[in-house]
Parts: structure tokens; sequence; C-alpha cells
């Protein structure tokens, strides 16, 4: 059977263990054993200098087999499913292509070490995920816990100093990466200016200077717009955003790549290569 393989074998295997019964269906775990397995014995290949569109194209296609092996019961833009694929990708390029980070203390650990985000005598930091409605639930806990160190070493006067809040977008959707940051982003920060506006437009009790100061930027795609892992302010995405959006809705970073690459040009060779000819 020409078509036999190992890894197709995994996958019909892993597709009839799904089919059989409810309660058979594969689980998280068992969907990352297969498809590493699958891996392992050379399915999906993806050559070390896959372009941008060839990797989401491999995404795609991992995608289409985990929701094979799952019987299509699995959310295929699950951060979960995300966490699975991103390593794997990263592996095969052997380079880092996306942060893949899902909670905020994994977050802010990595802007204190990579990006120098050190609690100061008046400045705190902190990390949340994407969800509007946990931004207030974040500031009432850290409030409440610092009041109880009053008249201690560790109290720290949100009024003298500042709570700084950081907001990263969770693990990325490398199938559409460009897509899924700047929807995730830019619709955060719409649905919390609402919530903002509603529920506390006179800012927070006792006048306590807490803010969010920007969103992590998770992907090597977009380095040549802001660096990877860097903290961009939410207004300097918007107005990107709003700059490069297309008809058909999508965010288009290509014009930016391309003159990116003519401005490395050397002019110098051309009139070189222009005298070599004449």
């Amino acid at each position: 059977n020409i078509n036999f393989s190992i890894p197709n074998l995994i996958e019909i295997g892993a597709n009839q263990n799904s089919l059989e019964k409810p309660f058979g269906v594969n689980d998280d775990l068992t969907l990352e054993h297969c498809l590493k397995s699958i891996i392992e014995h050379k399915g999906y290949p993806l050559k070390e200098n896959a372009s941008h569109t060839e990797q989401a194209e491999w995404v795609n296609d991992v995608k289409k087999a985990l929701n094979f092996m799952g019987g299509g019961h699995n959310d295929m833009d699950s951060a979960k499913v995300n966490g699975m694929i991103n390593p794997l990708m990263q592996k095969k390029l052997k380079k880092t292509v996306a942060l893949t980070i899902s909670t905020g203390a994994q977050a802010l650990e990595y802007l204190k070490e990579k990006r120098g985000y050190v609690d100061t005598p008046t400045v705190r930091y902190g990390c949340l995920g994407s969800f509007p409605k946990g931004v207030f639930t974040h500031f009432e806990t850290i409030h409440r816990a610092d009041e109880l160190l009053k008249g201690t070493l560790e109290y720290f006067d949100f009024k003298k100093g500042s709570y700084e809040l950081i907001i990263h977008p969770g693990t990325p959707n490398m199938s559409d990466p460009v897509n899924w940051f700047f929807s995730n982003v830019c619709g955060f920060w719409e649905r919390y200016n609402r919530l903002y506006n509603f529920a506390c437009p006179n800012g927070f009790v006792d006048n306590v200077n807490m803010k969010i100061i920007g969103a992590m930027q998770p992907l090597a795609c977009l380095e040549h717009i802001w660096p990877l892992g860097s903290v961009v302010t939410f207004e300097d995405i918007i107005e990107y955003r709003n700059n490069n959006l297309t008809d058909s809705g999508v965010v288009d970073i290509e014009n930016d790549i391309e003159i990116e690459e003519v401005s490395s040009f050397d002019i110098t060779d051309f009139v070189l290569s222009e005298q070599l000819v004449n």
C-alpha cells in the first residue's frame, strides 16, 4: 500500500479510538502524544527556512490532523492546541517564531529577565491575560493585599507610586498570527475602555495610581515593527492596525517588510554594478 506510513497509521488509530465511544474521545494529553509521535516519525515535514506563509500552512495541516485524531471534538484555535503545536514548529525551524506564554506570571518573569521590568520603590509591575473583566478584580486584589501590609517595610503606597499592568495576549495562533495579535489586542482595549468608562469614569478609589501601560508583542513576524517581547502601547498598535487594514478586514504587514528590504539595499552596490556593466 503506497499510502502506508507510521504517521498515517497513528492518525487513523487515534481517530478510530475517538469514534468508538463518547467516553473514549482522546484527551489533550493523548492528542499531544500522538502528534509528537507523528513528528518523530517524520510526519509533516517543515524546512528550517520556511516562509511565514509556509509556517501558517504547516500549522493548518497539523490542526487538521489533530481534529481528525480527536474525532472533531476539539477547538483547534484553543490555547491548549496552539500550545501543543508552537513548540514543535519552533523545534523544526530551530528558531523562536513566537513566545508561547500562557500565564501572567510567565509573561512577567520574561519581562523582568529580558526587558528590565523590575519593581522599584516607586513603580510596581504586573501582567495579566487579555480578559477585560479580570482587570478590575486584579487591581482590587493587588490593592487589598497591599493595604494589609500597612506599617511594614513591604507596604507600597499607590498614591505616591504607580502599579503598571502589562497585558499579554496569550498563546499565539500561528495559523494566522498577525491577525490573531491585532484582533486580540485591539479587541481587548476596546472592551476594557467600554467597561472602564461605565464602571469608574472618574478613576479608582482614593485616586490610587493603577494603569495599563501596553501589550506584550510575542511574534517574530512583527519584529520589523516592534521588537519581539517588547511592550507596546495600545495607541501605537491601534494606529498601525488602522493604517494597514485592508478592505477585507485583515492587517497587511507585507508592505512594511518590502520597504524594510529595500531600505537595507546598499545603493553603492548598484552604482558599482552599473559601472562594471558599462
